[in-house]
């Protein structure tokens, strides 16, 4: 998965996320909406805990399942860059030994072309005495 792929699946989850945080408000509002607004300090405090203790525990959740997520994404990344790093690691192998056998192949594609001058110098040679005799044939007659 990649960050073209993140994008749009986090624009998806805002939604559900934020229907999952107002629910217990609009319970506690459809419980109480005819209740007066107390001026006491313990009923505020009541509230506190009830929102607290439902929305504390409903983001705690939501992060682990975001860790979860966030641990699968880095694993499979660090999963691939392993793959990359793997096959990066073979490829300079690879070069690694063929470049111990360039000095050999040089020096033998040296001798073969210093073995190929010297016989072409030698057909030359057997050409050019041919040629002299051939003319000295031609010259007699």
């Amino acid at each position: 998965m990649n960050e073209e792929n993140i994008k749009p699946l986090m624009k998806k989850l805002i939604l559900p996320v934020l229907v999952i945080l107002l629910i217990p408000i609009l319970i506690f509002i459809a419980n109480f909406y005819k209740h007066s607004v107390s001026d006491s300090i313990s009923d505020w405090g009541a509230f506190g805990d009830f929102f607290g203790g439902i929305l504390n525990t409903t983001i705690s959740f939501l992060s682990l399942v975001i860790l979860a997520f966030l641990t699968y994404f880095v694993s499979k990344q660090s999963d691939l860059e392993a793959k990359k790093t793997n096959i990066l690691i073979r490829k300079i192998d690879a070069y690694h030994e063929l470049t111990e056998y360039l000095p050999s192949i040089s020096y033998s594609i040296f001798q073969i072309s210093v073995r190929v001058k010297a016989l072409t110098k030698h057909l030359n040679n057997i050409q050019d005495l041919y040629n002299v005799e051939y003319l000295k044939k031609m010259r007699e007659q």
